[in-house]
């Protein structure tokens, strides 16, 4: 993290990512020390470090983590589209349904929040009745509060969203199948196939 934020300018938004990935790397040598210290399985060795070692380690620890504050601004940074957000990302390898959905939820949702944050504001100030923003974009329409392109935003939003969280569906019998146990090969017989190729691998 350290290196990539020098090769990359010292960019000052990075900032809580550095901290963030340097407070995470604290943490995980502070948990490794702890699991050494109650590893040691030595006579006189072991219970001092268990009973010494370690709980000084754990009044002086190398690393407690990342803030809740902090977490929140990391967030927030990789929720935010932008240069920031392309610069991290780039070079991922992003193929497949599942990220696919993921990435276009995402995309649509940045479009239609502003649009969603109008109808709210709307609302507020009685220009529309209480309620969902999403559920009110007939009388945003009638009231001239959105444009017919921005609800198709909002609701293709939601259907991206609606997509992203979806899960696969089987039927009982694809279920049972997926569920099947390998058998072992025969020692007396034709070895399964199935096994023939886990033997090559």
């Amino acid at each position: 993290a350290l290196r990539r934020f020098e090769a990359e300018g010292r960019q000052p938004g990075d900032l809580p990512l550095v901290q963030w990935a340097g407070e995470t790397a604290l943490l995980n040598i502070q948990q490794a020390f702890l699991g050494i210290c109650l590893a040691v399985d030595r006579p006189f060795l072991g219970p001092f470090i268990r009973h010494v070692v370690a709980p000084l380690a754990r009044l002086f620890p190398m690393g407690k983590g990342p803030s809740d504050e902090l977490g929140t601004r990391v967030a927030d940074i990789l929720q935010r589209q932008g240069e920031q957000r392309e610069r991290l990302t780039q070079g991922l390898f992003l193929e497949g349904k599942g990220i696919e959905r993921l990435e276009k939820a995402f995309s649509t949702t940045l479009i239609s929040q502003p649009i969603l944050e109008r109808i709210a504001a709307a609302s507020r100030e009685g220009q529309l009745p209480r309620g969902n923003p999403k559920d009110l974009l007939d009388e945003a329409l009638a009231g001239f509060i959105i444009r017919p392109e921005e609800a198709d935003a909002v609701l293709a939003a939601e259907a991206a969203r609606r997509a992203a969280l979806a899960v696969d569906t089987f039927s009982p019998d694809e279920y049972r199948r997926s569920g099947d146990p390998i058998q072992p090969p025969d020692p007396l017989g034709e070895e399964d196939p199935e096994f023939a190729e886990l033997h090559l691998l």
